[in-house]
């Protein structure tokens, strides 16, 4: 059992979207992320898997899910499986790097708190202007401030970690041996005694919809956080879209009214709401302009 912490429904099971649905959502076999996509692999000295998640959950299409509260935790034993497009790779195996370094050029703004970066390095730019001649110029900069002064609720632009027991998430590659190594990212724990440098791959953009949120990843080629099916990995980034498989919702007491910078929280998946994770949020700052929205995006 992973140290993300997860809760169950009971025993009910999920309805499975129909297969053009999903299909929108997920990867194709043929769709790998680009390796400009990725974070620097400054150091490929593999650190061996990190913790693998296998709560007991099994999910069967054939049976619908109610919509009431989760509260029963899931027992240890089995693992989990994930509906997913018909075409969805299966990833049997894959070993996982730890991103040792960042390009932090510009992505680690001084002290003290609340002091605004110069051109940040870790998220690409939000938007890029274009001439009359339709040759697009020079993109706008994004700067990230620091700050982690107490806010009510989140914000598209927001910038967070996510923490459990003193260990914050990071992007992860997972080397995909069976389709000659190309690489996922996933969200991991990280191990003790990872350098500084990394700290910018915990980072997180809230990105609002509705009543939702998405989290996006600059490490994971500004990609969304999702559940996945039968994999080494359960958080993965795979889409630039925000849509019910990248959209969670947030069960915390007064989050919404009450300024905080940590809280905890238990993330539910909208598309799976018994898969909950169970972590503290913490402020890292926010983008002064919103990021870029990605091809049939759903974020606002």
């Amino acid at each position: 059992m992973s140290d993300m912490d997860m809760y169950s429904a009971g025993t009910y099971e999920v309805l499975r979207l129909p297969e053009e649905q999903q299909a929108s959502h997920l990867l194709s076999p043929e769709e790998t992320p680009a390796a400009g996509d990725t974070a620097r692999l400054a150091d490929s000295t593999q650190l061996g898997q990190l913790c693998h998640m296998e709560p007991s959950l099994h999910i069967d299409a054939d049976h619908p899910v109610p919509q009431i509260e989760n509260t029963e935790p899931i027992p240890p034993g089995d693992d989990i499986d994930f509906p997913s497009a018909r075409d969805s790779p299966e990833i049997p195996g894959a070993s996982s790097v730890m991103l040792h370094q960042w390009d932090m050029r510009d992505s680690a703004p001084p002290s003290p708190r609340s002091e605004r970066s110069s051109q940040s390095s870790f998220y690409p730019p939000g938007s890029s202007r274009t001439s009359n001649t339709g040759i697009a110029s020079v993109p706008e900069p994004r700067s990230l401030v620091r700050s982690r002064e107490p806010k009510a609720d989140l914000s598209t632009g927001d910038v967070v970690m996510l923490i459990h027991q003193g260990r914050p998430y990071v992007a992860v590659q997972a080397r995909l041996p069976y389709k000659e190594n190309a690489s996922h990212t996933c969200l991991e724990p990280s191990e003790e005694g990872v350098p500084l440098e990394s700290e910018a791959l915990s980072y997180l953009e809230v990105v609002k919809q509705g009543p939702f949120v998405g989290f996006r990843s600059g490490a994971a080629g500004n990609r969304f956080m999702q559940p996945r099916r039968k994999a080494p990995h359960r958080l993965v980034f795979f889409n630039h879209n925000c849509g019910v498989w990248e959209q969670w919702d947030v069960i915390a007491e007064d989050w919404r009214t009450v300024p905080w910078s940590t809280l905890h929280m238990v993330l539910r998946n909208r598309h799976l709401p018994q898969v909950q994770i169970a972590v503290e949020v913490v402020r890292v700052g926010y983008f002064t302009s919103p990021g870029p929205p990605g091809p049939r995006s759903f974020c606002r």
